[in-house]
C-alpha cells in the first residue's frame, strides 16, 4: 500500500525545466527557484543557469530570485525562461529606520543611504569622513587635518547655540559615544589631541549608513535626535561555504593650498629692508639688524624653507584587511581584522588603528533567534602640538619664521634659539616632546528574537559601548617654547567611558485581503552613560630620559571625577500602507532624562507621516517612461539632550583655603530646565525615470528649534552671574536635491553618476532678550542676533591702501572711507557669514567588467572663512623678524 501511494504521488507531480539570465542573455548561477505555496520546494541554478524541479500539480507558479535582480512570478510549464532584470535599488533596498527594518518604497520619512561599495573605496580613518559629500544636507568638517581627528557633522544646519549639534549614532541598533574623546581636553589642557571617537570604528566593517533627517524618521529616538539620526549596520554573515576575502589599500596625501609660498631669502631681506628704511633707519642700522643672524659655513646667510620642515611631500595611508564570512541556514558568521596607518601630511601626527570583528547569529529553532555583533580596537595617535602654545605650533611656526633661521647650527644641534616666533624652533619642540594618545574601545550588543506566531516578535537588545582613553605628554626640558624649560613635565591623564543600552521591543505585523499592510512595534529603553577622568601632571627631572610622571620632584595639578547620566524610554510606532499606494505612519516616544530638572524631566516627542505613490495610480499606468512617482511628507517633534550632565543643579565647588578643606557654591540650581525641542516639516518627492536609469529626490524642509538653552545674566547680587534658562528660538530651513543617472549602461560598460546638492538658511529667531548679541568664535568675531544666520563675521571691512601715501583706509559702517580702525565704531555684520550658500557631491563611477573605477568631488561655496594667522604673515613690516607670503612682493 506505501509502495502504490508513493507511486501514485510521483504520477501526479510536473517536471519543470527552467533557464534563468539576465538582460544581456548571460545565465545567472546560484539563482532562487521556490514554488509559490510551497516555501520547502525549490532549487537553485547551475553554473549554465538551469534548473529541474518535481512539484505537484496544487503548484501554479514559481518565484524566481537573485541578489540586485527584481523578484519575477512566473507560470508552471514543462520548460521555463526567465529574465531577471537589474532591480530598482533605491525602490527595494531594506533600510533600518528606527527599531524595524522597512523597504524604501514604503517609506513616509526623509533619509539617505550609502553602502558598502562606496565605502569600501574611500580612503579615510573613519565614518564620517565618508559622508562628507555622498549624503545631501549633511557637512562634515574637521578642525585639522590631522589623521583619525574629531570630524564635525551637520545634517540640516546647525539648530543649537549651546547644546550640542551632533547626530545620535546608532551602530547595530545601539547608541553610541561620538566626538573628541581626548582625556586631556577634560582638564582643560591645551596640548590635548583632537581624536575622533568614530575613528575607532573599522569603516571596511560597515554594510550601509542610513541617515535619517526628518521628523518621521528621527522621532521614535526622542530626545537625542533634534540634530539627526545616523544608524550604522555592520556586515553579517551569509549562508554558504566559508569565503575568505584579503584587501589592502595604499594611498598618497599632501598640502592641499601648495600655491601658498613663503618669502627666501633674498625676497625677505629685500621687504625688511624697505620697512626699515621706510622707517627711518639708516643702511649701517640695517647691517647690524642683519648680522644678528647666523651664517653657514660659506658666510652666507641660511635660505631655509620651513614649510619644507613641517610638512610631509607624500604621506603614505595603508590598510590590510582579512575577513571571513560563510554559514548554514542555522548559523551565520563575519570576521575581520584589520590594520590601518596614516601618516599626517604634517611631519607628526601620525594615527594607527588595529581592531577585529565578530559578527555571530543562530537560529535555534523555529521561534528562537539570537546572536552578538562585537568589535575591538586599539588605536595610537602621535598628536602634533598644533593645539599647544602658539609658537610651538608647526602650522604656525612655518609661517612665520623667517628663511634667514637655520633648523639646525653648523654643528647639527637644534638652533635653540631663533629670532622670532618667540625664539622657538618647533622642529626641535615636536622632536623632543611627546604627546600620544591611546585609545582601547570595545562595542558589543547581544539580542534574542522571539517569534511567538508567523507575524509576532518579541527582541531584546542589550549594547555596551566602553572606552579606555589615555593620554600621555611630556615636555622635554631641552626644548624652548613651553614654560617646562629647563624644567621638565610630565602629564598622564586616563578618560574611562562605559555606556549600557537596554531595549525591549514587541512587533506586529499583518496583511489583510492582500491590500492593507499594518506594522506595529511597542518597545521600552534604558540606558546609562558613566565617565570617570583621571589625571596628573609633575615638573622637575633629574634627566630628560625620565618621562614617568612618578620620577618627578613636584606634583603641580591632579584631577579626578565621576560624571554620569541616565535615560528612561517608552516608546511606539504604527505604519500602514493600502496596495503599495497610499502610506501612513506615526511614532510617539516617552523620555526621562537624569540631566534636566525635577520639574521638567520627563518630555513627549511624536511624529506623523503620509505618502502617495502616485506613480501606481491607473491615470498614469499607460506613462511608460515613468518608473515611480511618490509624494511625501511629515512633521514632528524631536530633542536635544546634548548638555553637561548636571547643569540642572545646584553645586558646589571644593578647594582648600588658608592650608584647610573649604567648599563654596558654584552653580545655582534650575529645577525646570528641560529640553531644547524641534519642530520639524518635510515635504519630498521620489522620482524613477527611463527604466530606472534616472532617478532622485527633491526635499524641501523647515525646522524651528524652541526653548534654546542660554545662559542669562544675573544680578551679581545673586552671588552668581548667570544661570542655564531655555529661552530662544532658531530656525533651519532648505532645500536638498539628489540624483542618479546611469548615463550608459552595457553588457561590458557602465558609467554612472551620483549627485547631490542642498542649501540651507539658518536664522535666529529669539534670544532671552530682543537687542541682545552674543559675540563667539575666535577672539569674538561671530555673533547672533535676532534676525540673523548666527554664523555671521563682525569685522572691519579693509578698503586698501591710499595710493596718495600708502596709508591704511576701512569702510565705516555706513560704507565711507576712514582713516582710522575701531571695532566700537565701525565693526559691521555686513562682512558676510560662515554657512555656505550651498554644497553637495558628485560622484562618477565607471564599471568595465571586472574593473571600476570611480571620481568623486565635494563642493561648497558662499561661505566665508577667517583666516586667523594671516594678519601674521601678511603684515606690512611691522612684524619685520617674522616671514610673509610672496604675495606681499606685489606692495605699495
Amino acid at each position: 500500500m506505501l509502495f502504490l501511494k508513493h507511486g501514485l504521488a510521483i504520477a501526479q507531480n510536473v517536471q519543470v525545466k527552467g533557464t534563468v539570465v539576465d538582460e544581456y542573455g548571460e545565465p545567472i548561477i546560484g539563482a532562487s527557484v521556490e514554488a509559490k505555496g510551497h516555501a520547502s520546494l525549490g532549487a537553485i541554478t547551475n553554473v549554465e543557469g538551469t534548473f529541474l524541479l518535481d512539484l505537484p500539480q496544487s503548484v501554479q507558479a514559481l518565484f524566481v530570485s537573485y541578489v540586485g535582480k527584481e523578484r519575477q512570478e512566473v507560470a508552471v510549464a514543462p520548460n521555463v525562461f526567465v529574465v531577471l532584470k537589474t532591480a530598482d535599488q533605491l525602490m527595494d533596498e531594506v533600510v533600518v529606520v528606527g527599531y524595524v527594518t522597512q523597504k524604501r518604497s514604503s517609506l513616509t520619512g526623509s533619509l539617505s543611504s550609502i553602502g558598502s561599495a562606496k565605502i569600501e573605496k574611500l580612503p579615510v580613518a573613519s565614518l564620517d569622513e565618508a559622508l562628507k559629500g555622498n549624503i545631501a544636507g549633511l557637512s562634515a568638517s574637521t578642525g585639522t587635518g590631522q589623521p583619525g581627528a574629531d570630524t564635525k557633522v551637520i545634517i540640516r544646519g546647525v539648530g543649537s547655540i549651546n547644546a550640542g549639534t551632533d547626530p545620535l549614532y546608532v551602530v547595530d541598533g545601539v547608541p553610541i559615544t561620538i566626538g573628541n574623546m581626548s582625556a586631556a581636553t577634560a582638564s582643560g589642557s591645551y596640548n590635548g589631541s583632537t581624536y575622533g571617537a568614530m575613528a575607532n570604528l573599522n569603516p571596511n566593517d560597515i554594510e550601509s549608513v542610513t541617515v535619517l533627517k526628518d521628523a518621521a524618521a528621527t522621532a521614535i529616538y526622542g530626545s537625542r535626535a533634534a540634530n539627526g539620526v545616523i544608524v550604522i549596520t555592520t556586515k553579517q554573515g551569509k549562508e554558504g561555504k566559508t569565503q575568505f576575502n584579503l584587501s589592502a589599500q595604499l594611498g598618497v596625501s599632501n598640502r592641499a593650498n601648495t600655491d601658498l609660498k613663503m618669502l627666501n631669502r633674498n625676497q625677505y631681506m629685500e621687504l625688511m629692508t624697505e620697512a626699515y628704511l621706510n622707517s627711518g633707519w639708516t643702511q649701517q642700522r640695517i647691517s647690524e639688524e642683519f648680522a644678528k643672524y647666523p651664517k653657514d659655513a660659506n658666510g652666507n646667510f641660511y635660505d631655509t624653507n620651513w614649510l619644507d620642515e613641517a610638512y610631509r611631500s607624500d604621506a603614505i595611508t595603508q590598510s590590510y584587511e582579512l575577513s571571513a564570512t560563510g554559514g548554514t541556514d542555522k548559523t551565520n558568521y563575519f570576521l575581520s581584522i584589520s590594520h590601518y596607518s596614516q601618516e599626517a601630511i604634517l611631519k607628526w601626527g601620525d594615527m594607527t588603528r588595529t581592531s577585529a570583528r565578530l559578527n555571530l547569529n543562530h537560529k535555534a529553532n523555529n521561534w528562537l533567534t539570537f546572536g552578538v555583533n562585537s568589535t575591538y580596537s586599539l588605536s595610537e595617535q602621535d598628536t602634533p602640538l598644533t593645539t599647544a602654545a602658539y609658537y610651538v605650533n608647526p602650522i604656525a611656526g612655518s609661517l612665520t619664521l623667517n628663511p634667514l633661521n637655520p633648523v639646525y647650527n653648523q654643528d647639527g644641534t637644534y638652533n635653540h634659539s631663533p629670532i622670532g616666533n618667540n625664539s622657538t624652533n618647533f622642529v626641535e619642540a615636536n622632536d623632543y616632546n611627546t604627546n600620544l594618545l591611546t585609545t582601547h574601545r570595545l562595542i558589543a550588543s547581544m539580542y534574542g528574537e522571539i517569534s511567538f506566531m508567523k507575524n509576532l516578535k518579541f527582541k531584546t537588545l542589550y549594547g555596551y559601548d566602553m572606552m579606555l582613553v589615555q593620554d600621555e605628554q611630556y615636555d622635554d626640558p631641552r626644548a624652548t617654547g613651553s614654560s617646562a624649560d629647563n624644567v621638565g613635565r610630565a602629564s598622564r591623564y586616563d578618560r574611562t567611558i562605559q555606556v549600557w543600552n537596554w531595549t525591549n521591543t514587541l512587533n506586529y505585523f499583518e496583511t489583510f485581503n492582500d491590500d492593507h499592510n499594518l506594522n506595529v512595534l511597542v518597545g521600552q529603553e534604558a540606558s546609562a552613560r558613566n565617565l570617570y577622568f583621571m589625571g596628573v601632571e609633575t615638573e622637575g627631572f633629574a634627566s630628560y630620559k625620565l618621562r614617568q610622571p612618578a620620577a618627578a620632584s613636584e606634583a603641580t595639578n591632579w584631577y579626578g571625577y565621576p560624571a554620569n547620566s541616565r535615560l528612561v524610554s517608552l516608546f511606539g510606532q504604527v505604519s500602514y500602507d493600502y496596495m503599495s499606494k497610499y502610506f501612513l505612519s506615526g511614532s510617539f516616544r516617552y523620555d526621562g532624562s537624569s540631566k534636566f530638572g525635577l520639574n521638567n524631566r520627563f518630555a513627549p516627542f511624536w511624529s506623523v507621516g503620509g505618502a502617495w505613490n502616485v506613480s501606481e495610480e491607473y491615470f498614469l499606468s499607460d506613462i511608460e517612461w515613468l518608473n515611480q512617482l511618490k509624494l511625501r511628507s511629515s512633521y514632528g517633534t524631536t530633542g536635544n539632550s546634548d548638555i553637561g550632565n548636571y547643569e540642572s543643579y545646584g553645586l558646589y565647588s571644593f578647594d582648600s583655603y588658608n592650608g584647610q578643606s573649604a567648599s563654596y557654591p558654584s552653580q545655582i540650581a534650575n529645577p525646570d530646565l528641560t529640553w531644547e525641542k524641534t519642530h520639524a516639516f518635510n515635504v519630498g518627492l521620489d522620482f524613477r525615470f527611463l527604466k530606472n536609469r534616472l532617478g532622485g529626490t527633491i526635499e524641501f524642509y523647515n525646522k524651528k528649534t524652541t526653548d534654546l538653552l542660554l545662559n542669562v545674566p544675573l544680578s551679581r547680587t545673586t552671588g552668581f552671574t548667570s544661570q542655564l534658562r531655555n529661552i530662544g528660538d532658531m530656525q533651519n530651513r532648505g532645500l536638498e536635491v539628489s540624483l542618479n543617472f546611469d548615463v550608459i549602461s552595457t553588457k561590458d560598460f557602465t558609467w554612472r553618476l551620483d549627485a547631490n546638492w542642498s542649501a540651507n538658511k539658518n536664522k535666529v529667531l529669539s534670544l532671552s532678550q530682543e537687542d541682545e548679541e552674543i559675540s563667539w568664535g575666535s577672539s569674538g568675531r561671530k555673533l547672533i542676533q535676532v534676525g540673523k544666520d548666527m554664523f555671521q563675521y563682525k569685522l572691519v571691512k579693509y578698503a586698501g591702501v591710499n595710493p596718495a601715501d600708502g596709508s591704511q583706509m576701512w569702510y565705516d559702517k555706513d560704507g565711507e572711507l576712514v582713516f582710522t580702525r575701531s571695532y566700537a565704531e565701525q565693526a559691521t555684520t555686513g562682512i558676510g557669514s560662515a554657512t555656505p550658500k550651498g554644497q553637495g557631491g558628485l560622484t562618477n563611477t565607471f564599471f568595465y567588467k571586472d574593473f571600476d573605477l570611480s571620481l568623486f568631488f565635494y563642493f561648497q561655496y558662499g561661505n566665508k572663512i577667517f583666516d586667523n594667522v594671516a594678519y601674521q604673515y601678511q603684515h606690512d613690516g611691522n612684524n619685520t623678524t617674522r616671514n610673509e607670503i610672496t604675495d606681499m612682493m606685489d606692495r605699495w
